[in-house]
């Protein structure tokens, strides 16, 4: 028996408003009103907290002073930042319906970012002690997800084409020397979101296997 994934691509949204329904759909998806959903989207410069932030990690100045809001989430890691140009995929899975559990989305995740990266000849690494996506050292993709009720939320951005500059305000991930990458940067071209989001699509496809198909 296949199991639909619904993609939505949302195009460009604020980050709270993208987490409101993120929130809603969560929570039909675990009483059965939803199918299993996978959200693509863009937003805004932004920084987010997860549960284990450091207030030390956020230059709070800095970025309110460069319009730069910070907001608490209930999402794993540490503190990241979003802004345009980067793609942010949100899996609001059922695990069991894909025989996962936590662990096993998050290897899916990375593992999907390190086939996309190929498609445009980029090698990216995964490190036993840094999660994420690497590239010569320098973070390509960032993850921070939740699981509640067996279903998930929150999910992986990967830096695509965004300038980097939000990333200044913080220490990603809490890594002191942590410096970040794109694949515009990486590749050394420019870059489609739109064929980057649908390799994304056809990546995490063939990784869930052939029980997956989009609707």
């Amino acid at each position: 028996m296949k199991t639909d994934i619904h993609i939505a691509r949302l195009g460009i949204m604020g980050y709270e408003r993208c987490l409101a329904l993120q929130t809603q759909w969560h929570r039909q998806i675990v009483e059965g009103q939803r199918e299993n959903s996978l959200i693509l989207v863009e937003h805004p410069a932004v920084l987010t907290l997860g549960r284990n932030a450091g207030p030390k990690n956020v230059k709070i100045s800095d970025a309110e002073a460069n319009g730069i809001r910070l907001i608490s989430t209930n999402r794993g890691g540490d503190v990241t930042a979003h802004e345009l140009g980067q793609l942010v995929a949100y899996p609001l899975f059922r695990l069991n319906d894909f025989n996962l559990g936590p662990k096993g989305l998050v290897s899916v995740l990375e593992r999907v970012v390190v086939d996309v990266l190929a498609r445009w000849q980029v090698q990216g690494e995964l490190l036993a002690d840094k999660p994420g996506v690497w590239v010569q050292g320098k973070k390509i993709a960032s993850l921070g997800l939740r699981i509640k009720d067996r279903t998930s939320f929150h999910g992986i951005a990967l830096n695509v084409s965004n300038s980097l500059e939000a990333f200044k305000h913080c220490i990603p991930c809490g890594i002191a020397d942590c410096k970040m990458t794109s694949l515009q940067l990486e590749a050394k071209r420019q870059i489609s979101m739109a064929d980057l989001s649908q390799a994304f699509v056809t990546c995490l496809l063939d990784s869930l296997g052939p029980r997956s198909h989009p609707t």
